[in-house]
């Protein structure tokens, strides 16, 4: 997937390409590239975020046997994901690329974050003119 924009921008909000799946239990979790773990029961109520920097996403569901893998290739780019309970308890995922590593909206010094009452994980990104 390409992305044009014509002139510069700040993104509240960067979700290229977002996954919007029906039913919170499709997945049990999701591994990622860096070696940790979305654990999706954490997810117990409604906007609860995860957003992690990573370049790809393994989920599965052991009950089911069922799994799905997301790798993202952006050379020279910054990758981040995240992970939502919706307002209406389905799960919403989506990939962020960026020219500099997102940062977290509320905590400047991590790496990864789980909010909760929020879907708006990463601090607003600059995007610059271009493909």
């Amino acid at each position: 997937m390409d992305r044009t924009m014509s002139k510069a921008i700040t993104a509240e909000q960067i979700a290229l390409p977002f996954l919007y799946i029906n039913n919170m239990d499709t997945w049990q979790g999701a591994y990622q590239s860096y070696g940790g773990l979305a654990w999706f029961y954490l997810f117990n109520k409604k906007l609860d975020t995860y957003g992690v920097h990573s370049s790809s996403s393994r989920f599965w569901n052991s009950k089911t046997g069922n799994g799905l893998t997301i790798d993202v290739t952006a050379p020279g780019k910054q990758i981040a994901m995240d992970y939502s309970r919706t307002a209406d308890d389905k799960m919403a995922f989506t990939i962020a690329v960026s020219e500099k590593e997102m940062q977290p909206r509320f905590d400047s010094g991590t790496k990864r974050r789980f909010i909760r009452d929020r879907v708006d994980v990463w601090a607003p990104v600059k995007v610059p003119a271009g493909k």
